[in-house]
Formats: C-alpha cells, sequence, structure tokens
C-alpha cells in the first residue's frame, strides 16, 4: 500500500510541477521553467518505479496465505487459539504441499491460525503434530517456539504444584505426630 502512494504522491508532484512549468514558459521565465520540467520529469520517473515494485513484502505475505487458503478450503478449518498437543511429538513441514500430502494419507482436516504476522497450519494425529508456518517476519515465534514455551510454563506450573504437595503433606505428618502420645 505505501508503494501506491509513493507512487501517487510522485505522479501529483510531476503533474503540479508541470502545470507551473509551463506558465513559467508563458512567462518567458525559461530558467526556473527549464529547473522546474527537470525535477518533474524526476518525479514521474519515481513515480514509474514505485509503480513496477508494486507489491511490498506484506502484500506478497498477504496473498499468499489467501492463495493457500483458497486453493485448499475443503481440508482447511480455521481456529482462534492455538490446539493442546498433549504429549504428541511435533514436526515441523518445510512447505503446504507436504502437509496436504499427510493430509491426504491420515484424512483429518487442517486447522489453521492466522494471525497478524504468522500463519500456522497444524494438522493433528494421534501420535504426532505437523506444523507449517508461514511468516511476514523474520524475527516472528514460530509455532514451535510458542509450543515450547507453553510446555515450559506448564511444568513449571507442575513443578509448583509439587513443591506445594510435599510442603502440605510434610505439614500435615507434623501436625499429626504431635498429637501421638508416646508412652
Amino acid at each position: 500500500m505505501r508503494k501506491k502512494i509513493q507512487s501517487l504522491i510522485a505522479f501529483v508532484t510531476f503533474l503540479v510541477l508541470a502545470v507551473i512549468g509551463y506558465f513559467l514558459i508563458i512567462n518567458k521565465i525559461y530558467d526556473y521553467a527549464i529547473l522546474l520540467f527537470i525535477i518533474s520529469i524526476i518525479c514521474l520517473i519515481v513515480s514509474f518505479l514505485s509503480l513496477k515494485d508494486k507489491y511490498d513484502s506484506r502484500d506478497i505475505y498477504n496473498k499468499r496465505v489467501k492463495d493457500i487458503i483458497d486453493m485448499n478450503s475443503s481440508v482447511l478449518v480455521k481456529i482462534d487459539n492455538m490446539p493442546e498437543f498433549n504429549n504428541r511429538k511435533v514436526v515441523t513441514i518445510d512447505n503446504i504441499d507436504d502437509l496436504l500430502d499427510i493430509q491426504l494419507d491420515l484424512k483429518r482436516p487442517i486447522e489453521y491460525l492466522n494471525k497478524n504476522d504468522s500463519c500456522s497450519f497444524i494438522l493433528l494425529s494421534d501420535k504426532n503434530v505437523f506444523i507449517y508456518t508461514i511468516g511476514y517476519n523474520e524475527d516472528l515465534k514460530t509455532s514451535i517456539d510458542i509450543i515450547n514455551e507453553k510446555k515450559k510454563v506448564k511444568e513449571e506450573v507442575k513443578e509448583e504444584q509439587i513443591e506445594s504437595l510435599d510442603e502440605n503433606i510434610n505439614n500435615s505428618f507434623l501436625n499429626n505426630d504431635d498429637d501421638i502420645d508416646i508412652l
């Protein structure tokens, strides 16, 4: 979108400068007229170069995701949150065609999670999770990173729960020992 705006601004600037240059020629002020015509030609060239590169990386990313979703809509299901993987092995897939081949073998739908900067295509089987992710930004967290973060948080919560249970058990035994009279 930015390229289109840049191109439009350059073209409008060209037109304004060309009109001003024309009036300068009519009034016989040739020095400024020539300068304005040179600047307006530069603006015209910038305008055409901006139109040549009409897609920026965001547009390419959006088009790629839209094409994948449109071409494979019969096997895709949109989801709002990342599903739970429950001890399944996570397998990263390099391209959508490989994921579609696996989908044909498993005969299960592919779920997709479309966020601002990434789109993850997820295929759940009984033992594995197959994931293909398209990202707009190179510094983007992949689905695998998100999964690993979730696992880490769950492990930390489990450790805290175990420590809390151990502490409760120890406290309850200590309290019970106080109640027992030794003969």
